[in-house]
């Protein structure tokens, strides 16, 4: 009986043996099946977070340049108007002296033509040329002083955008 019951015994306890051996493995698989299932689970959540803030960096980037060039558009549009606004007072300024010019020449005419002399009309019309000669010296200071000006200000917020540009993209890239 005692041949019997040995081997019975080591079966139950060879039994017992695999079966704390397979809850082990069991255990062990679960806890690497969590291992990588929470890693894999942090890995996602990781990446989301990141992907999150790419993309909101990405969308405040995009919005920046819109707006960078929204403000550049502005400064074109403004220094469009002042180009604009110069060439309409040029144009007032030509008309002006094109129609003074002809009341002058029509007035002189008038005066030549009641002359009662060569002398008198040589006078007349050296008066004429002498009066034309100033409006013209004064008007081309006019048209430089406009000119300049509304250069000045036609180039201001295009330099200014200039700079804006230098600031935004070129010292922190040299930085």
């Amino acid at each position: 009986m005692t041949k019997t019951s040995a081997p019975a015994a080591d079966f139950v306890r060879f039994e017992s043996i695999v079966d704390s051996a397979k809850v082990n493995y069991e255990t062990a698989i679960q806890a690497a099946s969590d291992a990588i299932t929470n890693g894999y689970g942090s890995a996602v959540a990781n990446a989301h977070a990141e992907m999150e803030k790419v993309g909101e960096a990405a969308f405040k980037a995009a919005d920046e340049v819109a707006k960078f060039g929204k403000e550049n558009v502005d400064a074109v549009v403004t220094a469009s108007n002042v180009v604009a606004k110069a060439a309409e007072d040029l144009n007032k300024l030509a008309f002006n002296n094109a129609k003074a010019g002809f009341k002058a020449f029509f007035a002189n005419a008038k005066a030549v033509s009641s002359a009662k002399s060569v002398q008198e009309v040589v006078d007349l019309q050296t008066a004429l040329v002498e009066s034309e000669y100033k409006k013209l010296v004064a008007d081309v200071n006019k048209v430089s002083d406009l000119s300049k000006k509304a250069a000045d200000k036609a180039v201001a917020p295009i330099q200014a955008r200039v700079e804006a540009t230098v600031e935004k993209f070129v010292k922190p890239v040299a930085a």
